[in-house]
């Protein structure tokens, strides 16, 4: 990319649509070819306006453009043989971009006889020369009838708020699996697809699958990036519920004021909704611990739920603090508030950490430039997966319930640390084979977890596995057994079979098999207590607590929360040294006291 020189940028706006944008680069490049050429990106009438392919390169040009500029040059490609570029072709809008630059070039060069004769072989074009707008040919006009497929470059949404996009990645991953297209129409090949379909999504008129889900913001910026999204048309317009004044970062207009004001509106959706189950299991949430919205209307809407469905399961799945990459100031005051509530109010959480998400996309993934689209997807296959049974026929079914009662050996314990495998860069997937060792191999290994925290550094209670894909139980039973015995150490000796195993037949779009991990380990105290010390060094000094105690929250209510993770990492740890022999000696002191008295 060295070679190249940028002579000049062009922006045409089109009459049609609404994100009909083109934008046109002009490059230069070694006098091998005697011309300029035309490299662009479009941003059709149907498609996202936050939709692009990507292209690793453009990282050296981060001096040279600016970062809507880099996204809009985005067209990956190779150097043939004759020095001329082959695009590759953008799946997204089947377009091949080859054909289309080398027509440019052809017509350009033909009606520019005086450009050809004074290039050289031997020369460079200077960058300093401005061409005017009018030499250009006309510029491709994008078509609305394009089909639109999930590009396989990657994607890239709206990252002012992770929790809304995390929902339509993890919603685009299912539809997927079901063969539903983004109006909700059946587009699948077997009837396994709508065996059980009615698990996540009503049939509306027309055969239409709406998905069973509700879309809350105190903001309505994220709710219009949904809605402009690939998946935005699928979605019931009813069930998108949002503010307009925001949270602010502030966990106490999220739970007290801005969000009390929009909870009842919620909750009579999510009533229509759960009146619409047969047999309602239990409710499934994604939201954000660092902000206001995520944490402070999150909680307060899973308390509520509680309360009316006591006897329900109750999923969450929040992104947690990173331990060096911080979005917000007042992060650990909104991050031990909710996790104070998630301690009571849910039954499995399922712990996702922004910075554990990228080192998988650096180490394993090896992307250079890995997006909040690469991260969601991440984190979808794993909500995939830990559902997966409840989807689709499988050997050995598990459900939400049978999950909390074999993960969950007390109470507060249920915070877990998730996985997936298989997890490979793209240019070593035929070097690697796809068996149920190797899947264990990977799940287990520490580098791979979607939390923060070492499980070295701890033991584990309990660990549940979801296997996917066509495969022999013993293989499955002998595995786990092996990865017990070898690192019986990692696991608590007085829990004895401390794996659930769970295989269902379907395996996940694109792969023979694969696996999800969910782990319990006392490890995760690591994260709670990083959260832990970065809130008493700010609640000692009373720091940036006014904006709370504004909203009519009690400082109480501060010294409650942190006392309330101070004692789960406590526990824990209490957990994490507790031998067999201990808990038999205590038996035996209990007797004699008993026989004492």
């Amino acid at each position: 990319m060295s070679s190249i020189d940028f002579d000049e940028v062009l922006l045409h706006v089109g009459e049609k649509g609404r994100y009909q944008n083109i934008m046109y680069y002009l490059l230069c490049i070694p006098a091998t070819l005697p011309a300029a050429f035309l490299a662009f990106s479009q941003v059709f009438v149907s498609a996202s306006p936050d939709h692009w392919c990507k292209i690793p390169e453009l990282d050296n040009l981060t001096s040279i453009l600016s970062l809507d500029e880099r996204k809009a040059l985005s067209l990956p490609y190779r150097i043939r043989s004759d020095g001329r570029r082959e695009y590759d072709r953008c799946t997204m809008y089947d377009v091949n971009y080859t054909s289309i630059v080398e027509s440019w070039l052809d017509s350009f060069l033909s009606n520019d006889s005086q450009f050809e004769s004074s290039t050289s072989s031997s020369s460079i074009i200077s960058s300093n020369l401005i061409y005017p707008p009018n030499r250009l040919p006309p510029p491709p006009v994008s078509n609305p009838n394009w089909p639109i497929t999930k590009c396989r470059h990657g994607w890239d949404y709206d990252t002012r708020d992770y929790d809304s996009t995390l929902v339509t990645e993890f919603w685009e991953v299912i539809s997927d699996e079901h063969g539903i297209d983004q109006n909700g129409v059946y587009r699948g090949d077997t009837d396994l697809q709508l065996e059980r379909i009615n698990v996540y999504y009503n049939e509306a008129a027309d055969n239409v699958y709406v998905p069973r889900s509700i879309l809350v913001d105190l903001e309505p910026g994220t709710m219009d990036s949904v809605r402009s999204g690939p998946f935005g048309q699928i979605f019931r317009p009813d069930n998108f519920i949002f503010g307009h004044s925001g949270a602010g970062n502030n966990w106490a207009k999220g739970h007290y004021t801005e969000g009390a004001e929009l909870v009842d509106s919620i909750l009579d959706v999510v009533r229509k909704e759960a009146e619409n189950c047969d047999c309602l299991q239990g409710f499934q949430m994604t939201h954000s611990l660092g902000g206001g919205t995520g944490s402070g209307l999150g909680t307060l809407l899973i308390s509520r739920i509680r309360c009316e469905y006591p006897d329900r399961i109750m999923n969450s799945y929040p992104v947690v603090p990173s331990p060096k990459v911080s979005d917000t100031v007042v992060e650990p005051y909104n991050a031990i508030l909710s996790v104070h509530h998630l301690i009571e109010n849910t039954d499995e959480t399922y712990c996702i950490d922004n910075e554990a998400l990228y080192d998988i996309c650096f180490r394993t993934l090896k992307l250079p430039t890995p997006t909040y689209g690469d991260l969601n997807h991440l984190v979808s296959l794993t909500m995939s997966g830990i559902t997966t049974c409840l989807r689709f026929p499988g050997q050995l079914n598990a459900d939400l319930r049978k999950l909390a009662v074999n993960m969950v050996p007390f109470p507060r314990l249920h915070f877990f640390v998730p996985g997936f495998a298989p997890l490979t860069a793209r240019g070593s997937q035929n070097y690697r084979a796809l068996t149920v060792s190797e899947l264990t191999q990977q799940m287990f290994d520490s580098k791979n977890m979607m939390a923060a925290c070492d499980a070295r550094h701890g033991r584990y209670l309990t660990v549940a596995t979801v296997f996917r894909g066509k495969m022999s139980m013993k293989e499955v039973d002998q595995q786990m057994l092996n990865i017990q015995n070898k690192n019986s150490s990692f696991f608590v000796e007085w829990i004895p079979n401390n794996v659930k195993t769970a295989v269902c037949d379907i395996p996940p779009k694109g792969l023979k098999m694969s696996s999800t991990f969910i782990g319990n380990t006392t490890a995760i105290q690591e994260l709670f207590k990083r959260i832990s010390e970065q809130f008493s060094a700010m609640f000692r000094r009373k720091a940036f607590l006014h904006w709370y105690t504004g909203e009519g929250m009690d400082e109480l209510e501060f010294t409650e929360a942190e006392s309330n993770v101070n004692d789960l990492v406590a526990e824990y740890q209490q957990y994490q040294e507790a031998s067999v022999d201990d808990d038999i000696d205590n038996d035996d002191d209990d007797d004699d006291d008993q026989s004492d008295n």
